[in-house]
């Protein structure tokens, strides 16, 4: 059965493209840019900071910086001042700054 392993983007700024074909070593190479020279990868979580180590010991690599995206929040749910997601219609309209004002006059048209 298929097991997930949690990986790590890598973006790696190159001298030269050329050097782009032997970071497959390192990992998934998963995009080139040809306009900023930079290469990025992804690795086993539990080999970043191993494979970090060895990228910046290479000749033709400029800088190597490890993607910031598990440390940012990606739940974009509405959430109520106690900080409980609100899940039901009924309490996204209880929520104050939920309602529009010029909405909740309904009768007056």
């Amino acid at each position: 059965m298929y097991k997930k392993v949690a990986r790590c983007g890598i973006a790696v700024w190159i001298n030269n493209l050329k050097q782009a074909r032997l970071l497959r070593k390192y990992g998934l190479v998963y995009y080139v840019s040809k306009r900023l020279r930079y290469v990025y990868l992804y690795v086993n979580e539990d080999q970043v900071g191993k494979t970090i180590a060895q990228l910046k010991k290479l000749r033709f690599v400029k800088r190597v910086q490890v993607s910031k995206k598990p440390q940012l929040k990606t739940s974009f749910a509405v959430e109520d001042e106690v900080g409980n997601e609100a899940g039901t219609s009924a309490e996204m309209d209880s929520l104050s700054f939920y309602q529009n004002p010029a909405l909740s006059n309904k009768n007056e048209a």
